[in-house]
Formats: C-alpha cells, sequence, structure tokens
C-alpha cells in the first residue's frame, strides 16, 4: 500500500495572465453567439491591467491549499521569467511543485482576459508549455501519494493522459475529480466513458455540459436531462455551475439547486475552479454535499468580486464564517 502523502494532486494547466479592462469594449449579439468588440483600427485605452495567475489545475491547488489542504500540482511549467514567476507563486501558496516538469523548450503558458462591462470575459489563451505533458514526463508512483485526484483541462500531448490516470486511480483507490476542457469534451462521453465510469465528481458549466451530450446525441432540454444523463454515465456526483444563475448537482439521490451568493461582479475568471474545488475539498473534508455546495458558491462569490482568479479565494476559516452570514439555502429535492 502506498503511503498517501497528499490529500489532493491536481492535474493539468497553469498560466500568468493579464486581465484588461476597457471602457470602448462593447458586447455584441449575432444570433445566439455574444462578441466583445473594441472599435476597429482606434486606440483603445484601458481602465485597469491586472498580472495574476491562473490556469485549471493551479488556480483548483491554491484554492485546496487555501483551504487547508496537502496539495501537490502536476503538470508542465514552461520556461523564462514567467515560468519562474508560476513557480513562485506556487511556492508562496503552499503549493507543492517538485513533480511539476519544468519545459526548457516551450514558454510559459499565458492568457490576455477581456473583461466585459458585465463581468464576463473572452479569454485569449497561449498554451504554450501546458500542452507538452506527456505519459513519459509523469511520475506514476507520486500519484499514487493521494487520497484524490483532481484533473483538469489537458489539451495537446497532455490530453492523451486522461483514460490513464481514470484507469490508475481506479485501480489504486483513489478518488478521482474531474472538469474537462474543450478538447475532451470535443471527444464526447463515449469517447470519454472509461475515464467518466472512474470519476467520483464530475464538474462542469451548463454549456460544457450540454457540448459534451451534444457529441453523443444526447443534449436534453432540461437541467434534469443533462443531470440525469451524465449521472447514468458516471455513476458518482455532477456538478453544473450556471454563473450569475448559480449551480446544480445530483449524486443519484438527490436533486440540489445552488444560487448565488450576493456580491459584486466585476470577473467571473476563475469563478468555475472556485466553486469546483471548494465542492472537492469539502467533500474530503466529510462535509455533506449540500454543505459542500454551499462553500462552493460562498467561495465563488469572493473570487467574481475580485479581478483574479485566486487573490480573494477564502481560506477555511473565512468560507465557513461567510457561509454562516450569507445564510445560503440549497433547495434540494428527490432526484
Amino acid at each position: 500500500m502506498v503511503e498517501q502523502q497528499y490529500d489532493l494532486i491536481t492535474i493539468g494547466g497553469a498560466t500568468w495572465d493579464s486581465t484588461v479592462t476597457a471602457d470602448q469594449s462593447r458586447v455584441l449579439e449575432e444570433g445566439q453567439e455574444k462578441y466583445l468588440a473594441f472599435p476597429y483600427g482606434k486606440k483603445v485605452f484601458m481602465e485597469s491591467f491586472y498580472f495574476s495567475f491562473g490556469g485549471g489545475a493551479a488556480n483548483v491547488a491554491v484554492s485546496a491549499s487555501r483551504l487547508g489542504l496537502n496539495v501537490s500540482f502536476m503538470g508542465t511549467i514552461g520556461c523564462g521569467e514567467l515560468g519562474d514567476s508560476i513557480h513562485k507563486n506556487f511556492r508562496e501558496q503552499g503549493v507543492e511543485t517538485v513533480h511539476a516538469k519544468l519545459d526548457r523548450d516551450h514558454l510559459a503558458s499565458m492568457s490576455v482576459i477581456l473583461t466585459a462591462p458585465d463581468g464576463e470575459r473572452t479569454i485569449l489563451r497561449f498554451r504554450g508549455a501546458d500542452e507538452h505533458l506527456t505519459a513519459a514526463d509523469v511520475d506514476w508512483e507520486h500519484l499514487k501519494q493521494t487520497k484524490w485526484l483532481y484533473v483538469a483541462s489537458m489539451a495537446g500531448d497532455a490530453e492523451q493522459l486522461f483514460d490513464r490516470i481514470a484507469e490508475m486511480a481506479k485501480a489504486d483507490h483513489i478518488t478521482l475529480a474531474m472538469n474537462p476542457g474543450g478538447t475532451q469534451i470535443k471527444r464526447g462521453p463515449k469517447s470519454l466513458q472509461r475515464a467518466l465510469e472512474h470519476t467520483a465528481v464530475l464538474i462542469l458549466n451548463e454549456e460544457e455540459a450540454r457540448d459534451l451530450l451534444r457529441n453523443h446525441g444526447k443534449a436534453g432540454e432540461s437541467l434534469n436531462d443533462l443531470l440525469r444523463a451524465l449521472q447514468e454515465i458516471t455513476r458518482g456526483t455532477v456538478v453544473i455551475t450556471r454563473g450569475a444563475k448559480g449551480a446544480v448537482a445530483t449524486d443519484g439521490q438527490k436533486h440540489y439547486d445552488v444560487p448565488v451568493v450576493d456580491s459584486e461582479r466585476v470577473n467571473t475568471v476563475g469563478a468555475g475552479d472556485a466553486f469546483g474545488s471548494t465542492v472537492v475539498v469539502s467533500l474530503i473534508k466529510n462535509q455533506p454535499l449540500e454543505t459542500a455546495l454551499a462553500y462552493a458558491a460562498v467561495n465563488a462569490a469572493s473570487v467574481v468580486a475580485d479581478f483574479t482568479a485566486q487573490q480573494a479565494l477564502l481560506d477555511w476559516d473565512d468560507l465557513t464564517k461567510r457561509a454562516s452570514e450569507a445564510k445560503l439555502h440549497v433547495s434540494v429535492t428527490d432526484f
């Protein structure tokens, strides 16, 4: 039996982010699509500009560490000053990176986040080193040293690791949480079935859930249809976040409807990671799912009131205090 050194290991991306707001931005609608627009051929002045850190697996690792878990990040971090900054941020946040790969051949991953007037965002993403994690780079024995694994979005070479990680988790009795990204969703649930069957907690936003099932010809009209179809695949807990509309979830027995917590909404980047990580950390801390979802809504509300994905993440004491003050009611009905 491998000694379990960590409460949680996250796998996926880590990025250097710059967040921009500009008062000349406009949201244009064309059919079902919306576009963030700026005056063409003009110099647009920024209202604000923030440097920060992001990436799904990185955000989850920092959140879990701040909430009191012993956490390790596994992924590829690129070379140069930006990569050094990402490493430094992990150290300052108490996240172990001894088994992260330093990629000297590719630049660090980065994002430019353009913020809309309503707090929504459009992200310009340079994947960089993120997509160059291969099976040969993974310390598979290290992955066994945890109680939980949280697999976030992976692309390029890294995308091929999804099934193998899930199979290892099953073989070594490690609880698996998964938040697949666009590359995995395009595969559809049939291609992802082996991984999803081993997943204890599946976290998606509503658009991702519909896209995943649409690729399998199963997308229904109602949220219950989505939850039921996904729960039939995973047999675990399914969480669907809905932005300003809150979230819904099921454990196969009960349906949970989670409202949002009132807060200023300046930037939605990282809110989904805050929500998903808080659900998982709360479950690791033996909280019931109803409580985990309420705590998740509180942490996500803190993040959307800030311009960065990690700075406003709460520690456990602040989280439980704010949750008590918010008196959030999670509706629970039979599924």
